[in-house]
């Protein structure tokens, strides 16, 4: 574990209701962990791209971001050494109920897989 602070952006995945209403995602994800914002269906560019250590697409599974994220912080914290995850995101935005709780039995939380 290194000693910096990585920073890992996801892209929420749309809710069913958002799902219901065809809905669309509004940000593009590159593969030099870069994210757009986007308009959606015409798929224009709204803002210079964002950098950041990791983004994870909205296709990932919190099991997946928390085997790549998460995991090596805990085995680090239970080998003795300090460590944080930490969520955060716009207000009713899914960053705490999405992560940390997990959205079914089908893509466990955070927490469960401590």
């Amino acid at each position: 574990m290194s000693d910096k602070i990585f920073v890992g952006v996801r892209v929420r995945p749309l809710i069913s209701r958002e799902v219901a209403d065809s809905s669309a995602l509004h940000w593009r994800v590159g593969d030099d962990n870069t994210i757009t914002h986007i308009e959606p269906g015409t798929t224009k560019t709204l803002s210079s791209p964002y950098k950041f250590d990791r983004i994870f697409s909205s296709d990932l599974q919190n099991e997946d971001i928390y085997r790549e994220v998460s995991e090596p912080i805990v085995e680090s914290a239970l080998a003795g050494f300090n460590g944080t995850i930490f969520a955060y995101g716009q207000t009713s935005s899914g960053d705490i109920l999405f992560c940390l709780m997990g959205s079914s039995e089908y893509d466990p939380n955070v927490i469960s897989m401590n």
